[in-house]
């Protein structure tokens, strides 16, 4: 039995750990504060900003030997002044990190989780507005005090399953038996999404490398339509040009639909792109009255 601890640092919430298969590292995102004493360094100057309990990242190639942690996310400006980081649940998603935000008010001892996104697990960002993710129960319901999220959501068909802890009470101040397990649906990649209007709008990828095959959608159109454009990389506003029949008008619109992989067709030509495979393209959605949540080539990897 080993007689030291692998981390000499504070454990005392939901630390999570995650195979990043783009690095071939571990990664643990976990709690740490500044200013704690024993074992624990203090990493920078004490501030509202650095006192109050953060979030850091350690790695490891084979669990054993771990970097030095790294603090990767601190209450900020944006965040009220009695605001923090309770912990941040993390999981490996499509190659993202995704964090699930523990964020608790310190005067109503209240908590609800925010969500927030990484490419390499350091550099986190969030919803600039920095609104709940999974937010606590109405007045009266079993989890109108506090809510926290596990680990990895849990997907089952079309949908994540998102499990979680709810208290009536507050965070510490609930008594035994106020607190339950709920579960939470998502519809899959339906984390975050685009909205377009009544009146019509459209987004714009960055260059990608077409790999080819056909091009699905994760939408809502049920009130509206969608319509999607393949480009010449090298665009410019209002002169985009369409890449071998695949333009906005050709397309047939994605209308009154609802659905993780709806295809995108063009009349004249094949849904296949195979015709574009290892092309420089972007891809323009336009949307009226729908919501774009993801979009995928199911037969290869669109990479920048």
């Amino acid at each position: 039995a080993m007689e030291e601890p692998i981390f000499p640092y504070w454990m005392d919430t939901l630390n999570t750990l995650v195979w990043d298969p783009d690095r071939q590292v571990w990664v643990v995102h976990c709690r740490y504060y500044a200013g704690t004493g024993g074992n624990q360094k203090q990493w920078s100057p004490l501030t509202r900003f650095t006192r109050a309990r953060r979030v850091a990242q350690t790695q490891s190639k084979d669990l054993l030997t771990w970097s030095t942690p790294t603090v990767v996310m601190s209450p900020d400006e944006t965040d009220p002044t009695v605001c923090q980081y309770y912990g941040m649940p993390t999981f490996w998603y499509h190659g993202m990190y995704i964090g699930q935000v523990w964020v608790w008010d310190i005067a109503t001892d209240e908590l609800e989780v925010q969500l927030a996104w990484s490419r390499d697990g350091i550099r986190f960002e969030r919803h600039p507005l920095r609104q709940p993710w999974l937010s606590r129960g109405l007045p009266g319901t079993w989890d109108r005090g506090s809510v926290t999220t596990f680990c990895a959501p849990v997907e089952v068909g079309d949908e994540l399953w998102i499990y979680y802890c709810g208290s009536f009470g507050g965070f510490h101040a609930a008594r035994p038996g106020e607190h339950s397990v709920g579960r939470a649906v998502l519809r899959k990649e339906g984390f975050v999404s685009l909205r377009g209007s009544v009146e019509t709008g459209w987004v714009l990828t960055k260059p990608i490398i077409c790999p080819g095959g056909p091009l699905l959608v994760n939408a809502d159109a049920t009130g509206g339509g969608i319509q999607v454009e393949v480009l010449d990389p090298n665009w410019i506003p209002y002169r985009a040009q369409p890449l071998n029949g695949c333009s906005r008008d050709a397309c047939n619109a994605i209308s009154r639909k609802d659905g993780v992989r709806l295809p995108v067709a063009w009349q004249g030509r094949s849904e296949r792109l195979d015709d574009l495979k290892g092309q420089p393209v972007r891809i323009r959605f336009w949307l009226q009255n729908a919501e774009l949540f993801s979009y995928v080539f199911p037969e290869g990897e669109a990479k920048p």
